[in-house]
């Protein structure tokens, strides 16, 4: 009896140290860890928000080659996702919910072990000189009290937080290799008033924003504005309102006309004259949106704000140049 007294003094006082450890462990897990990057927002950006090519630097997929795993979405958009199925890393789902390209997203999480607990991992691209810092952050649903102690002793912070420095260190060693664009050069033009012809369409999805879009556009207003096609100005596009959760925009793609020009399913509008900041961008046109983003930085840090809508001129034709890396893109914002 002795004896069995004493084992049960044992266990309760390893429950009683257990429950200690319970309630002094977080009730959900939170992980940050961050890596500066010798590549821009976009060149790194592409590559996380697209989940099949997150397989080349993921470190899950290295401990699981047996994981299967199904995509569905748009890369890079709200609403795409990845189930997977492993021997070593059970079932589960990830889904971006919200973007800003080349910025940051956030994804919601779900694993078949926790049934229907949603947690949260996500990703915030910020600029550094010509280099990028990646923060990579994960926070976990609420975990039940009875098992926040077993959390802390079997270290899975410790672990996942790991798993999240081999990641990025791999995500690093892919992004670097990667060919880099040419800079951005940045100057504050005057420009004069300029009416244009164009082609609209509202509320339209990123996703299917495409070539073949743009040259419809441009030839329906080059033949609606015939010789009032001003010779000396390239095609550009305006886009508005743009919401990058729903990813819709309102886009509006055109040519400057020596006058005023009306065209039946054409719209027809004025730049006005005055002080603009131009960047000049050579490099794939999925690049522009961190461009802007540097554009934007430039703007403020120099004191000016935005008249009117920006807007991007496309100063070569693709289908002659063919090279990605040589696209030429003026990005143009009206200042005051």
């Amino acid at each position: 009896m002795k004896i069995l007294k004493t084992l049960l003094f044992i266990l309760l006082g390893l429950l009683g140290v257990y429950a200690i450890v319970c309630a002094t462990s977080s009730k959900n897990m939170k992980v940050s860890k961050s890596i500066v990057i010798n590549a821009s927002p976009d060149a790194i950006f592409e590559e996380v928000v697209n989940f099949e090519k997150m397989q080349a630097w993921s470190p899950w997929a290295k401990m699981d080659p047996t994981t299967k795993n199904t995509y569905t979405g748009t890369p890079g958009t709200v609403g795409h996702s990845n189930s997977w199925s492993g021997e070593k890393m059970g079932k589960g789902s990830q889904t971006i919910i919200e973007l800003v390209p080349s910025v940051s997203y956030m994804s919601d999480m779900k694993f078949e072990m926790t049934k229907d607990a949603v947690h949260k991992a996500g990703m915030t691209l910020t600029p550094e000189g010509e280099a990028t810092k990646v923060t990579w952050t994960y926070d976990g649903a609420d975990t039940p009290f009875l098992f926040r102690g077993l959390m802390t002793l079997m270290g899975m912070e410790k672990s996942l937080s790991s798993d999240y420095e081999a990641g990025l260190k791999s995500l690093k060693e892919i992004a670097e290799a990667k060919p880099k664009a040419a800079p951005i050069s940045y100057e504050i033009v005057d420009i004069k008033d300029s009416w244009y012809l164009g082609k609209n369409y509202a509320a339209v999805k990123m996703s299917e924003v495409d070539s073949s879009m743009f040259g419809s556009a441009y030839e329906a207003v080059m033949k609606a504005a015939g010789d009032k096609c001003s010779k000396e100005d390239m095609p550009f596009c305006i886009a508005r309102n743009m919401d990058y959760n729903k990813g819709v925009m309102d886009l509006e793609m055109g040519m400057v006309t020596t006058e005023e020009t009306k065209a039946d399913g054409l719209v027809t509008g004025k730049i006005p004259a005055g002080r603009c900041a131009k960047y000049v961008y050579y490099g794939p046109y999925d690049g522009t949106s961190s461009a802007w983003t540097n554009l934007m930085t430039q703007i403020a840090k120099d004191g000016l704000k935005p008249r009117w809508d920006g807007y991007e001129i496309y100063a070569n034709d693709p289908m002659i140049v063919k090279d990605p890396a040589k696209f030429e893109t003026w990005l143009m914002q009206p200042v005051e």
